[in-house]
């Protein structure tokens, strides 16, 4: 473990930002695919899902590699790839050349995300940081909307990419200070407990993940759905992110003070009420505080789970792990979630988040056994 200068924090909170731009402005970005491309739900469902698919697949694969030495140089190779393939997304009106670029992304953002993730689980207070990386990252995406907004407005994708891709450069000088941990760091070895304590964890990861994107992924058409203007539902979204912001600040600071454990159990239970007021609700008011609320609790949360990963192995190889499996299966659930609506309605997203809820808690429990 090392204690990580303010400088380094910085820098991982950038590499952090510049993976999850892409993933957060999901709701937005999805809409205007639709309107570019003419795309259903479950067609735009499936493009974000194979974006999400190799970021996950990415962050997974290269996951057992992050023990060594060389993540600062993968976090420049990834922002070099992001940065391409959303100035090329921006210039392409072909459907086949947008996948392409949407796998480019995918691939880009898979790198950093295990890259940023192995070096803060190297450190010596892996809990903070990942509460603030995802801090910063949720508060620049609030900002990113209110300039997303009017630009797809005007040109649809093409406005949206060239504003992720501006924002992604300006980020980019910061990756230079990263830290490069690795080496002599002296993690638990893989060992039946260790392993099957991750594997375990990956599943409750993954399961609350689903429910997760699946109403995540579908904000705007559950706004359009209630008859809610753009700009209303840009501007529940930007509070959103907003109140994401201090989720993960209140887990940097409190997040492990009544324990982890109990901390990864209370702040599911809240987040799956939250997603279900959203869904269920048929009025401004019940969409906003579900949304809003959403975004709190699972902000809170989700530093926590990575926190996990960290305590099972110092390394970081679990927690690069951890959040390749999270994108694979927030990759899934936009096209999972998008052909249960188009068989059903969009409740359907409420009765997905309180079947893997249960499953998801018992995961975590179990995973917090250390023998």
């Amino acid at each position: 473990m090392f204690v990580a200068n303010r400088y380094q924090q910085i820098a991982l909170c950038a590499g952090n930002t510049c993976a999850y731009a892409v993933v957060n402005t999901t709701p937005l970005v999805l809409g205007a695919l639709m309107q570019s491309f003419v795309l259903d739900e479950a067609q735009a469902g499936a493009w974000i899902t194979l974006e999400l698919l190799v970021m996950g697949v990415v962050a997974l694969l290269i996951a057992p590699w992050m023990g060594g030495t060389r993540k600062r140089q993968i976090a420049w190779l990834a922002a070099g790839v992001i940065v391409v393939s959303e100035l090329a997304a921006a210039g392409t009106s072909s459907a086949s050349w947008m996948l392409v670029w949407l796998t480019g992304l995918g691939l880009g953002a898979g790198l950093m995300l295990a890259a940023n993730n192995a070096i803060i689980a190297a450190t010596s207070t892996p809990d903070k940081l990942f509460g603030y990386a995802f801090m910063v990252a949720y508060g620049i995406t609030a900002l990113l909307v209110f300039a997303m907004a009017p630009a797809i407005a005007r040109t649809e994708h093409a406005g949206a990419y060239v504003v992720l891709a501006a924002f992604t450069a300006l980020l980019v000088p910061w990756l230079r200070v990263l830290p490069n941990p690795g080496g002599t760091i002296t993690a638990d070895p893989v060992r039946v407990v260790a392993t099957s304590r991750g594997v375990i964890l990956l599943v409750g990861i993954a399961l609350i993940g689903v429910g997760m994107m699946g109403f995540y992924a579908y904000i705007e058409r559950l706004g359009v759905r209630l008859g809610l203007s753009p700009n209303t539902i840009a501007l529940v979204f930007a509070f959103q992110q907003i109140a994401s912001v201090f989720g993960a600040a209140l887990a940097a600071s409190h997040g492990t003070k009544v324990g982890l454990l109990r901390s990864l159990l209370i702040s599911t239970l809240l987040h799956t009420s939250a997603i279900l007021t959203a869904v269920f609700g048929d009025s401004l008011a019940w969409f906003a505080t579900g949304v809003i609320a959403e975004g709190f609790t699972f902000l809170f949360l989700l530093p926590l789970q990575f926190t996990l990963a960290a305590q099972i192995d110092p390394s970081g190889r679990w927690a690069a792990a951890a959040n390749g499996v999270l994108m694979i299966s927030t990759g899934a659930a936009p096209f999972l979630v998008g052909v249960l609506i188009s068989a059903f309605d969009y409740r359907a997203i409420g009765w997905l988040m309180l079947a893997v809820s249960p499953l998801g808690m018992w995961a975590f429990v179990t995973a917090s056994k250390t023998k």
